[in-house]
């Protein structure tokens, strides 16, 4: 059972990196984009 759990934390926080790394580029496209 705690080997479920542990994957589904680590799921969470791969997926909490992802939505970072998004968000950065994200925020990097608009300043480039508008040259703020």
């Amino acid at each position: 059972m705690t080997k479920v759990t542990d994957h589904m934390a680590n799921e969470r926080t791969y997926l909490a990196w992802v939505r970072t790394g998004i968000t950065i580029m994200a925020l990097g496209f608009v300043v480039a984009k508008f040259g703020i």
